[in-house]
């Protein structure tokens, strides 16, 4: 996280994205004819060095679609619903045993401040 977005509030982060979608995205949008000029200038996209003999530098035809053919795809419908699932929940979980390590080892820190600022105040002896 950058360091202009780290000490702003959701909030504010909220409205910073807004700002930005307004500003950049949207004349961008608009420009190239909104979602379907999009989808038909991805489509006609070709390199100018390809590779003799091959497709790979075509634009695939399921380009636009989630869900793509369970035989063909470069990511099958069913790996995509039953795979990913998996994988990002696997990765929910690990993040906030992590989130979880990082508020227990803080209470510790600041616990460990708070003893310190006691002895160091001699109230107990």
């Amino acid at each position: 996280m950058n360091m202009f977005m780290q000490n702003m509030q959701p909030q504010q982060n909220t409205k910073c994205v807004s700002v930005c979608l307004c500003v950049c995205v949207l004349p961008a949008f608009a420009e190239i004819g909104w979602y379907d000029g999009l989808v038909e200038r991805y489509m006609s996209a070709v390199p100018s060095v390809t590779v003799p003999n091959t497709t790979c530098h075509l634009p695939r035809s399921d380009a636009f679609h989630m869900f793509r053919d369970p035989v063909s795809g470069d990511l099958p419908w069913p790996g995509m619903v039953f795979g990913l699932t998996v994988v990002a929940t696997w990765y929910f979980c690990t993040d906030q045993v992590t989130l979880l390590y990082i508020h227990v080892v803080h209470k510790i820190l600041n616990g460990a401040q708070d003893l310190k600022k006691l002895i160091s105040n001699h109230e107990y002896f």
